[in-house]
């Protein structure tokens, strides 16, 4: 059924979409979190196994410990092409295909948000669960709303190496589980 459905992004072939739906439940989750990441900026196999234990994404199969159940995810999604390994990387880093991107930022969309450099703060999410800063400077263009704050499980900066503002954004976020300030 999923191939006579129309398409979710025009851009997106209905065979990528398909390739998503056909996920457990559990994938689908770990696959939208690669999508938290900038798109210039690399995956680690290490952040983001431990990032999914964090965000209780993972759980423990067949008596095995948690980390062996994010590993097998993870090369679940490489097993599946959704990762594949970036060829600019000295590091052994992954990336996701742009379209697989675009199709998962769209799926993870109405609770997260992605913030580049000088681009204005979206605050139409009334309670985004994940927020992703790259290359900000000294300070947001608009305040997070309280209400807002409450809500964050995740936190990530990227390239912002004299951020000062995210001070509030911590101290109020009672729900955080992922602080991640790579670079920063």
């Amino acid at each position: 059924d999923s191939w006579f459905m129309s398409p979710v992004l025009p851009e997106v072939p209905q065979a990528v979409y398909v390739s998503y739906v056909d996920l457990p439940s559990q994938l689908k989750e770990c696959f939208l979190h690669c999508s938290l990441y900038p798109e210039e900026y690399p995956i680690q196999r290490f952040d983001l196994v431990r990032r999914w234990i964090a965000e209780g994404i993972v759980n423990a199969r067949d008596n095995k410990l948690l980390e062996e159940s994010a590993e097998e995810c993870f090369v679940e999604l490489i097993s599946r092409n959704l990762l594949q390994p970036d060829p600019e990387s000295v590091e052994r880093c992954w990336i996701t295909h742009h379209l697989l991107r675009s199709l998962a930022r769209l799926l993870i969309a109405d609770e997260s948000i992605l913030i580049y450099s000088q681009q204005k703060l979206n605050t139409s999410l009334s309670k985004p669960r994940h927020l992703t800063l790259c290359n900000i400077e000294n300070s947001l263009d608009g305040p997070i709303s309280l209400k807002q704050q409450m809500s964050l499980r995740s936190l990530m900066l990227f390239k912002s190496p004299t951020v000062r503002a995210i001070d509030p954004l911590i101290e109020s976020a009672s729900c955080l589980r992922v602080l991640d300030l790579s670079n920063t």
